[in-house]
């Protein structure tokens, strides 16, 4: 991948993690870590492979072994299952056989996309059965409440991911959306923005309300925020190329590439 609007991969890759660095930085136990060989991300509070992975960048066949078995020692020390990611932008390029060989098993594919022109966005009109707002840290059980359900995870781990959320709440250029229908939450929303570029993470709709125009509503308020915060171009991942990449790409989204993420087994 490589446009005039988003630049090279790798340096879009480094963007992105440089851009919550002063999130990590608010929260503890997180920790992101940006190398030329490598991007770390790890959050003891919330282990999840979206929050605590290794993101490859380049080096040598050489080097790869002693970088791979550098990358097992961070998380295990951490108590966390390593997680790797790997893209076009790897080197060397036989990565994926590296891992497979290390006992690491392919657990899914991300899709980045981007929208060129933040008022490109050409998605349905936002409901008028859909109020959207910003959040303060007082929401921060209320947008976890959601953002569990809509992740399909107990509503018990809710306190715990709020717990978190806390700390990103308020910190500087990031912004945190809920979507109620009816008076009700039912979708959710984050956005940080980086040098006119918006990185719209976080989402996620209860299964119940999807359809019914939540997210367009979503995706409507936080672009029109966005082009007041200086926003110029949006960036989101996702792993449902199928549907909501389809949604995403009627909406005035460009897939960009994907990235497979390896896990290590027992």
């Amino acid at each position: 991948m490589n446009t005039a609007v988003f630049g090279q991969q790798d340096e879009l890759i480094v963007q992105n993690y440089r851009a919550l660095l002063p999130a990590a930085q608010s929260a503890p136990g997180a920790e992101v870590v940006i190398r030329d060989d490598l991007v770390l991300s790890s959050c003891l509070d919330f282990p999840d492979p979206g929050a605590n992975h290794a993101c490859l960048m380049r080096t040598t066949p050489g080097l790869a072994p002693a970088l791979l078995a550098e990358i097992v020692e961070y998380f295990e020390t951490r108590d966390l299952t390593p997680a790797v990611f790997v893209s076009e932008a790897c080197s060397p390029d036989d990565w994926p056989r590296r891992l497979r060989d290390a006992g690491f098993d392919k657990a899914h594919t991300e899709y980045w996309m981007g929208l060129e022109r933040a008022g490109d966005f050409w998605g349905a009109a936002p409901s008028p059965h859909v109020r959207v707002q910003t959040i303060g840290k007082d929401d921060a059980l209320m947008f976890s409440e959601v953002y569990v359900q809509a992740f399909g995870m107990p509503i018990e781990f809710a306190p715990r991911v709020a717990s978190l959320q806390q700390h990103f709440i308020g910190v500087p250029n990031t912004y945190h959306y809920v979507a109620f229908v009816d008076e009700k939450p039912v979708g959710v929303c984050s956005l940080v923005c980086d040098r006119g570029l918006g990185i719209i993470g976080s989402t996620g709709i209860i299964k119940t309300r999807r359809g019914a125009r939540v997210f367009s509503s979503l995706a409507y308020q936080v672009l029109q925020d966005g082009k007041k915060h200086g926003l110029n171009t949006a960036l989101i991942q996702i792993q449902d190329k199928a549907k909501f990449g389809r949604l995403l790409q009627i909406s005035g989204f460009k897939f960009l590439f994907p990235r497979d993420c390896y896990v290590k087994g027992n």
